[in-house]
């Protein structure tokens, strides 16, 4: 499992700097974050307003994990 997990961080910090457009989808009032679907059908976390559900949006990568995406609004 160690070199799978190695191999899945590695794939998943090559998103990290770029910037992808985002179907944003729900917003998690408890932690203010939005989450959304990149193009490359990724989750992507970042802040912003609830008002951008529904609307595709570019978000900068910050953070790259196996499972999800963490980013910030591009304005």
């Amino acid at each position: 499992f160690k070199a799978h997990d190695e191999f899945a961080m590695k794939k998943a910090a090559e998103y990290e700097g770029l910037i992808l457009d985002v179907l944003v989808e729900d917003f998690d009032e408890k932690r203010g974050n939005l989450s959304g679907r990149s193009s490359q059908n990724k989750t992507v976390y970042f802040v912003g307003s609830q008002a951008l559900i529904g609307s595709t949006v570019p978000v900068r990568i910050l953070k790259g994990f196996p499972a999800v995406l963490r980013g910030e609004l591009v304005q």
